[in-house]
């Protein structure tokens, strides 16, 4: 079956319609961009239209192509280091997430009434997803350049800005590589509470280095409050009480 099968002709022509003025630009088939804007919730089982989690993958590939390139050529005099610092920002959840919520990608995002039910289209992680999707379903239908257009539009333009965003950075993976250069191994994460109406849920998680508690971090998405307390975590110098290394 495909997508416009799935979601029928008058609903598949709306969504195309939408996804075309976000992208300012027309596709040439619609199957891929409507794929792309089927969450696993809504598909699956005998007849149904695939979910958008291949495109994910393309699209998370293409993008980090892009923002790769575009760093290299922008900034010249910058080593490695600089370079690999600013890209963790700006492939991240949180930038794609961002970037997703200007083009209105989650609105378009078809999803179980359940799934919705749950708050699912709120999730960081889920905004993130559909907008490495979506720009999946553009490059196969125009290319690299059809989807460099785009994250001119909405990633390119902020590199100085969100590069400067503390907010961006990739605490956890940051956390991580202290850690286990301490002899500490991985982070673990675990929620420890919730507040808040069931719209609203704010979630309470602690942030583990073997049976230590390190941090605590709160959050709209059990990522955010993961990122907080692997913020926390860090600043408080998570490697104090590491094992002494031989020769030291």
């Amino acid at each position: 079956m495909t997508p416009a099968e799935f979601f029928g002709e008058k609903k598949s022509a709306e969504l195309l319609r939408a996804l075309e003025k976000a992208l300012g630009r027309r596709f040439s088939s619609p199957d891929a961009p409507l794929r792309a804007l089927a969450h696993r919730s809504l598909c699956g089982g005998e007849g149904k239209v695939p979910d958008n989690e291949r495109l994910e993958f393309l699209g998370d590939a293409v993008v980090n192509y892009l923002v790769v390139d575009e760093l290299f050529r922008r900034y010249p005099g910058d080593d490695e280091g600089k370079l690999s610092a600013l890209k963790s920002k700006l492939v991240g959840t949180g930038a794609f997430a961002r970037c997703s919520a200007e083009l209105g990608l989650p609105g378009l995002l078809q999803m179980s009434e359940s799934a919705r039910r749950s708050g699912t289209r709120e999730r960081l992680n889920i905004r993130e997803d559909v907008f490495e999707a979506v720009m999946g379903a553009l490059y196969l239908d125009g290319g690299l350049e059809a989807v460099r257009e785009v994250l001119g539009r909405v990633l390119f333009v902020r590199f100085e800005e969100w590069g400067r965003d503390d907010s961006l950075e990739n605490w956890k993976g940051i956390l991580n590589e202290r850690l286990q250069a301490a002899g500490l191994g991985a982070a673990r994460y675990r929620v420890v509470g919730t507040e808040g109406p069931a719209h609203a849920l704010r979630f309470v998680v602690e942030v583990l280095a073997g049976d230590r508690v390190l941090a605590r971090g709160e959050g709209t998405t059990k990522l955010g409050a993961e990122q907080a307390a692997a913020r926390e975590a860090t600043r408080n110098r998570p490697d104090a009480g590491a094992p002494e290394k031989e020769g030291r």
